[in-house]
């Protein structure tokens, strides 16, 4: 289910310019994003592009 849904922001994205900010811990929907952001005690620690 996760991504069937990543699927429609993808094209959401590509179609409209919006931006979605999703939270999850699943690598796998990591790896289908345009950046990561990790987050440690509530502050940013890592991010990728």
């Amino acid at each position: 289910m996760g991504l069937q849904v990543m699927k429609v922001f993808r094209e959401l994205v590509k179609d409209t310019g919006m931006t979605i900010v999703l939270t999850t811990h699943d690598p796998a929907i990591m790896e289908l994003v345009d950046q990561v952001y990790a987050l440690e005690d509530g502050r940013i620690v890592e991010s990728t592009q």
